[in-house]
């Protein structure tokens, strides 16, 4: 088990993710907020990986906190991992077609 804590701020996103797994690691990874509450869990990005993924929104400016875990069976000494935090991009909203009410069509 390690434990990480990273400095977010306030109305940001991020994406903590673990990379670079040698063999016999196999990650879960839990963030937790700047109170201690649990924000996500993930054991595995998808079947085809042992890394792990969450990305968080920030409620507040303050230190979060990872946990990760090695879930392989096999003894970890020597092995090792990366834990990456990244800021990353508000999503981009999609625009739609809004009807407009009451409005009357007009030709030239």
């Amino acid at each position: 088990m390690d434990y990480y804590r990273f400095y977010g701020k306030a109305g940001s996103r991020y994406r903590i993710q673990t990379r670079d797994l040698l063999v016999g690691i196999d990650t879960l990874l839990k963030i937790y907020d700047t109170q201690g509450n649990l924000m996500g869990v993930n054991d595995d990005i998808d079947v085809t990986t042992r890394r792990s993924m969450v990305e968080i929104a920030a409620g507040a400016e303050g230190f979060y906190y990872a946990y990760v875990e090695n879930r392989d069976p096999s003894d970890p000494t020597g092995k090792t991992y990366c834990l990456d935090v990244q800021e990353i991009a508000q999503p981009t909203a999609t625009p739609s077609q809004t009807p407009i009410a009451g409005a009357d069509a007009c030709g030239i």
